[in-house]
């Protein structure tokens, strides 16, 4: 295991955060995923994962069984559900709780189209290089409204 990717460890290994704990030199998940935090404050966090990795620490891993569900539409439609766990004292669920969650199954085009809006959602409200700028830019727009319609007085008669 390596805290850095090196040219013999280059498999990033999860646990429950959302950061990668180290790097290995094997996966044991070969698919886009969907994990699950299943212990700890972090309980029924959900994270998209690519292909090629190891999950640790009681991390759930969700890959569908059928080829009709697409992995980033699973990933936003279980983000849409408030996953908990039933424990008090230290929070924590089985595979038996992920298993009795439900989401709607559209068809493939339309899992694809919403997995698409969202992900484009996703990175302007989260990432600092598509989101701030574009949320600069269109402030600078609103502004720039603003200025006009604020200083826009009637001329006076006779002024030009």
């Amino acid at each position: 295991m390596s805290k850095t990717p090196t040219d013999i460890y280059k498999y990033p290994i999860f646990g429950n955060g959302a950061e990668v704990y180290g790097y290995t030199d094997r996966y044991r998940i070969d698919k886009d995923a969907v994990t699950i935090s299943s212990i700890g404050a972090n309980t029924g966090t959900i994270y998209f994962r690519k292909a090629y990795f190891t999950p640790i620490i009681r991390l759930k891993v969700v890959i569908p069984k059928q080829e009709g569900i697409l992995p980033r539409y699973l990933f936003h439609a279980l983000s849409s559900i408030a996953i908990g766990s039933k424990s008090s004292s230290v929070p924590n669920m089985n595979a038996a709780d992920v298993k009795r969650i439900s989401i709607p199954v559209p068809s493939i085009n339309n899992q694809a189209r919403i997995a698409t809006i969202l992900d484009k959602f996703d990175a302007l409200t989260n990432s600092i290089s598509e989101g701030l700028p574009r949320e600069i830019k269109l402030r600078q727009k609103q502004y720039e409204y603003y200025r006009e319609l604020l200083l826009s007085f009637p001329k006076p008669d006779g002024t030009t």
